[in-house]
């Protein structure tokens, strides 16, 4: 195991604690270090979240999101800002400037479905401090979700950067 899996597995260890006052202590310094605003969620009491996973997922109000309505509105399927856009080159998606990494290899298959290529991707950026649920913008029905063991790499600009593959890499449902 790597020492960026050790550090993972130890933060979340810590933050996961028995100790109900660490967990606590824990999360409120999270909030306070990157701005987490919780006057948006249905509830802004850190009691109500028993560990970081429910933290990040909080629900928010109902009037906090409001959905674009008309013909020209876009609706994003996360918070969160775009880092990359693009059509993809056969089946490579660009991760950054210089650096691609294959659309089958994201999404854990031996080759990537013909109707795929040409298309169009959008990588989205949830920064700590984003609410973290994913929506489906249209009418739809999540009928399969497949998890995908990987590394635990952090996601800022200076990791994509700086690590090959790293969304191909890292463990992703």
């Amino acid at each position: 195991m790597g020492l960026q899996a050790i550090l993972s597995r130890g933060t979340a260890y810590l933050a996961e604690s028995r100790w109900p006052w660490l967990r606590s202590l824990l999360m409120f310094l999270f909030l306070r270090y990157y701005e987490v605003d919780l006057s948006i969620a249905e509830s802004s009491n850190l009691a109500d979240y028993p560990n970081f996973q429910s933290l990040f997922i909080r629900k928010l109000k109902p009037e906090a999101r409001p959905i674009a309505e008309g013909e020209g509105g876009i609706v994003s399927p996360v918070d969160g800002r775009i880092s990359e856009l693009g059509r993809l080159e056969g089946d490579r998606i660009l991760q950054v400037k210089g650096h691609s990494y294959a659309l089958s290899s994201l999404l854990g298959i031996q080759k990537a479905p013909n109707e795929f290529e040409h298309g169009h991707f959008m990588t989205i950026y949830l920064a700590p401090h984003n609410y973290h649920r994913v929506h489906l913008p249209c009418a739809g029905i999540l009928r399969k979700t497949r998890y995908i063991p990987g590394a635990l790499f952090s996601v800022n600009e200076k990791s994509v950067a700086k690590i090959p593959d790293l969304f191909a890499r890292n463990e992703r449902l």
